[in-house]
């Protein structure tokens, strides 16, 4: 059995890593949005289906899923240890920088199967 001042201590830190992961994936997701929108001033030509092809397959895709993938975790893990974490401004940040990551993917989603069935 732990010591609870020990516990306290590892859940600290613990709340501690899981907002910088949060804010990680936050700024990730910016950055590879922003570079979607500004892709032709990095030599992309938008006109062209093989730059376009590239860009999604090799940067704009990967980056992406790995920003969701990052933010189910510590969405995940935030809501499980909710009351160990003793920081409360740490879990509200989590959250709310994480909600719009997971709801523009659903959209993501959703769009690409809607925009197919017509």
């Amino acid at each position: 059995m732990r010591d609870p001042l020990e516990e306290s201590a590892y859940f600290k830190l613990r709340g501690k890593r899981l907002f910088w992961f949060t804010v990680f994936s936050f700024l990730l997701f910016v950055v590879t949005y922003a570079a979607s929108i500004f892709k032709q001033y990095f030599g992309f030509n938008m006109h062209w289906a093989g730059d376009n092809f590239v860009f999604n397959i090799g940067f704009f895709i990967p980056a992406t899923l790995l920003s969701v993938i990052i933010s189910y975790f510590t969405l995940g893990l935030t809501l499980i240890y909710w009351k160990k974490f003793p920081n409360k401004k740490q879990k509200i940040w989590t959250v709310i920088l994480t909600l719009p990551i997971i709801s523009l993917f659903f959209y993501m989603i959703f769009i690409f199967f809607m925009a197919n069935t017509v």
